[in-house]
C-alpha cells in the first residue's frame, strides 16, 4: 500500500513548485504567444528603466505584465480543454475559444492603456 504524503509537509510543497515550473517550462515550450508578451515586458521595463518611472507606474507596470501573462496561460488551458470537445459540439467549442482569446485581447489592450498613460507623458 502506498504512504500518503501530505499536502502540508515540505516534500509536497517542494514538489508543487517543480510541478509549476514544469508548466511554466511547457507554456514557453509549445506557445508563441508567450514570447511575443515577453518582448513586450523587456520593451516596457526597459523603457521604465530609461524614463525613470515611479514606485506606484512601476506597480501598474508590472500588474500589468503579470496580468497578460496570466490571462495567456488561461487561455492556454481553456484552447486545450475546449479541444476535447466533441465534434458534435463544434460550435460550443468554438465560442469558448473565441471567448478565451478575447480575454487575452482585453487584458492587453488593458496594459497598453497602462503603457500609454504612464509612458507618453515622459517621452
Amino acid at each position: 500500500m502506498q504512504k500518503k504524503v501530505s499536502k502540508l509537509s515540505l516534500n509536497y510543497q517542494l514538489k508543487s513548485f517543480g510541478w509549476a515550473f514544469s508548466g511554466l517550462s511547457y507554456f514557453f515550450r509549445t506557445e508563441l504567444k508567450p514570447w511575443l508578451h515577453f518582448l513586450a515586458a523587456v520593451v516596457s521595463i526597459t523603457m521604465g528603466i530609461f524614463l525613470n518611472i515611479s514606485r506606484a507606474e512601476w506597480l501598474f507596470i508590472v500588474l500589468a505584465i503579470a496580468l497578460v501573462f496570466m490571462a495567456e496561460i488561461l487561455n492556454t488551458i481553456v484552447e486545450r480543454m475546449a479541444e476535447n470537445i466533441p465534434d458534435e459540439q463544434d460550435l460550443i467549442r468554438g465560442r469558448i475559444k473565441d471567448m478565451s482569446a478575447g480575454m487575452v485581447l482585453f487584458t492587453a489592450i488593458i496594459a497598453l492603456i497602462i503603457g500609454a498613460i504612464v509612458f507618453i507623458p515622459r517621452l
